[in-house]
């Protein structure tokens, strides 16, 4: 601890912001975490990957979680796309295939499959891995590269958009930042397993 710092502060403030999250920040109608100025207001509300850092962190509750889990990120009209996860669920008007805005990046997936995990989840981070690989291998077969993100559809790479303003129109390609394959491979095989009935 730095000097002058009492060990308890830290512990006190994370126990704060976690209540803050669970009871501010979660919307028992939607069973979605949204940002301070949307979460009492159904009209402003979006669903946006944002909303899964509680579950990510661990500071969403077991119910809430699972709500997360079982309403939206297994949920094929949301975040349970042929590559998940995108970045904007595919029914929000705010999607669109380009760069933060909808297509999947597979960094992100996998801090997903770890939250799944982290509330018991096996079967829903299992689920989200094996179409998350499978679809990074198919785009590399078709394309030879790994991509930076990827179309949530497993449609044409060519679809997807970066910075239309700008020369770098098109997601990076030879790109290993965003793409802990090995690791997601790890992990998906501790899901199946810890998935099957005993």
């Amino acid at each position: 601890m730095g000097a002058g710092l009492e060990p308890s502060k830290p512990a006190t403030q994370a126990a704060a912001l976690k209540s803050y999250r669970q009871t501010e920040l979660y919307s028992d109608e939607a069973g979605f975490f949204f940002d301070s100025w949307s979460a009492r207001e159904p009209a402003r509300q979006h669903y946006c990957f944002e909303g899964f850092w509680p579950l990510i962190c661990g500071a969403a509750t077991p119910a809430q979680a699972n709500r997360l889990i079982d309403e939206s990120l297994l949920n094929p009209e949301r975040f349970l796309t042929r590559h998940p996860v995108p970045m904007v669920s595919v029914s929000d008007p705010l999607h669109e295939l380009r760069m933060m805005r909808g297509p999947a990046w597979n960094s992100l997936t996998f801090w997903l499959a770890r939250g799944c995990r982290r509330y018991g989840r096996a079967d829903a981070a299992a689920r989200i891995l094996e179409l998350a690989l499978d679809a990074t291998a198919e785009q590399f077969q078709r394309t030879g590269t790994v991509w930076e993100f990827y179309h949530p559809q497993r449609g044409e790479q060519t679809e997807l958009q970066r910075k239309p303003e700008t020369p770098f129109n098109a997601p990076c390609c030879e790109y290993l930042g965003h793409n802990p394959l090995f690791a997601m491979a790890r992990l998906w095989q501790e899901c199946t397993r810890a998935a099957q009935p005993a």
